[in-house]
């Protein structure tokens, strides 16, 4: 006795579950690929607080827009430095601490330590002069034996060249 042949599974579906799927909205005249650039918009807000002599801390422009920290910085690199244009300069304060005591790694110390960590090669230790000329740093190299070799590199992003300190 032979079995009647079946067709697969996929096949026997019924095609209302197909009919019945909603369509993809249509965007409406609304959206807009464009950010909004009217006077009251929190971007405008963030470029004119950015704008005045005394500048905007990340704190500030928080508060002022009520986003999250990550997302104002999102912003800024995103749409104000890269869309607009615009040149950011960042400012360490009372060095490198923020105004709510803890420690800034936004700016740039942590551009140079980016650029020189993209410098070493396998099992190379490098540093910049400011960690080598540190006291423990410099006590714990001269209780090690170690000294370092300086050599002066220019770094992307950074105007000036920079002393780094190979410590074999």
């Amino acid at each position: 006795m032979t079995k009647p042949k079946t067709k697969p599974k996929a096949a026997t579906r019924s095609t209302a579950r197909k009919i019945s799927r909603p369509k993809s909205r249509a965007r409406s005249a609304h959206a807009s690929s464009k950010p909004a650039t009217g006077p009251h918009t929190k971007h405008a807000r963030i470029i004119a607080m950015l704008r005045t002599s005394a500048g905007a801390t990340i704190a500030s422009l928080v508060a002022a827009t009520g986003w999250q920290q990550h997302s104002m910085r999102g912003f800024l690199a995103g749409v104000v430095r890269k869309k607009l244009g615009l040149n950011l300069v960042s400012e360490q304060t009372d060095k490198g601490v923020t105004q709510n005591g803890r420690q800034d790694y936004f700016g740039r110390t942590v551009n140079i330590a980016a650029r020189v960590q993209n410098l070493a090669v396998s099992r190379s230790i490098l540093a910049t002069g400011r960690v080598v000329e540190n006291l423990p740093t410099s006590m714990l190299l001269t209780a090690n034996n170690l000294t370092p070799v300086a050599k002066g590199v220019a770094l992307r992003d950074i105007a000036d060249d920079v002393m780094v300190y190979e410590i074999p």
